[in-house]
């Protein structure tokens, strides 16, 4: 039977992991649900980012061994924070950019964390496929509690700063968005590197306590996120405004309003007493009616001028 084939075994034992994240973290967007399509998409780029890390890292540990004994501290410190950490979250963080920076979808602070976990678990599933097809079932077990949740917190502190950069820079807070970007990428990172670096020293209670307070700050800031979501205001209230044909300047309701207000004002009430001074002189009833009616509309024909000239 299929099912019981041995590389089907492999295959689900790598990816159901990845799979149980994404809908769970797709559970806390509250606010406006992802389209699905952008969702695999962030998971494709998630996979994409796997195979560029891969070459990166190949020249990085070349260039290393050239510089550096391959067992002292220093080659390990060099090679999980800058040539595996900065590879696997540069390249993740720059496809997530690349494909949600100027999305429309991109319109709430937990998108971004929605986002960047889902291109992490794209990540992590294709790299996770390759373990365990090199290692066997033992390891995808052993990664399904350490190296797949542990690229979903890398993901969330991404995501978290990536979020806080996009309102920002919507708020015309240029140079703290830049910073918050910064962020996004080196705190990862960190994070990264430090729990490859702990994964090798062989010290597994520390690597234990480490996981432990990497996924019980990594779960907080989802559910506080989550909880605390908010659109990015500035943004709709401006497509609001816009979509509404409502410009607020000086001109338009110090200039354009006031000139609007002073012709309605004409129409009804200046007019409306020439005719009715003309009714009353001349003795005709009907203009001295239609005088008295110019005249007490003339409210409302400032309001219906005053509209048509801003078009509301």
């Amino acid at each position: 039977m299929i099912l019981l084939n041995p590389i089907t075994i492999l295959v689900a034992a790598a990816i159901i992991p990845a799979v149980i994240l994404l809908f769970e973290i797709y559970k806390y967007d509250r606010l406006e649900k992802e389209s699905g399509g952008l969702l695999r998409s962030l998971v494709l780029k998630g996979i994409v980012a796997t195979t560029l890390a891969v070459v990166t890292e190949k020249i990085g540990i070349a260039i290393l061994g050239r510089l550096f004994s391959d067992d002292s501290f220093i080659y390990y410190v060099i090679l999980m924070y800058f040539v595996v950490g900065l590879s696997e979250e540069g390249f993740k963080y720059l496809l997530l950019r690349i494909t949600t920076w100027n999305s429309p979808e991109f319109n709430c602070r937990f998108d971004g964390v929605v986002y960047a976990v889902f291109v992490a678990l794209g990540f992590a599933l294709w790299e996770n496929i390759s373990y365990v097809f090199s290692y066997g079932l033992g390891t995808a077990l052993v990664r399904a509690v350490t190296a797949v949740p542990g690229h979903a917190c890398f993901g969330v502190f991404m995501g978290t700063w990536y979020g806080l950069a996009k309102k920002q820079q919507l708020w015309g807070q240029e140079d703290l968005s830049v910073v918050s970007r910064t962020v996004a990428v080196v705190l990862p990172v960190l994070i990264h590197g430090t729990y490859d670096l702990l994964a090798t020293m062989g010290n597994t209670w520390i690597f234990i306590l480490f996981i432990g307070v990497m996924f019980a700050i990594s779960f907080r800031t989802i559910r506080k996120q989550s909880t605390q979501d908010h659109y990015l205001e500035r943004l709709v209230m401006k497509e609001f405004l816009k979509r509404k044909n409502i410009e607020i300047s000086l001109k338009r309701y110090g200039i354009d309003a006031l000139g609007a207000m002073a012709q309605g004002l004409f129409c009804s009430l200046l007019i409306g007493t020439i005719i009715k001074t003309l009714g009353s002189q001349l003795g005709i009833g009907f203009l001295t009616d239609i005088g008295s009616y110019a005249m007490a509309v003339s409210g409302p024909a400032m309001a219906i001028a005053i509209g048509y000239a801003l078009k509301a």
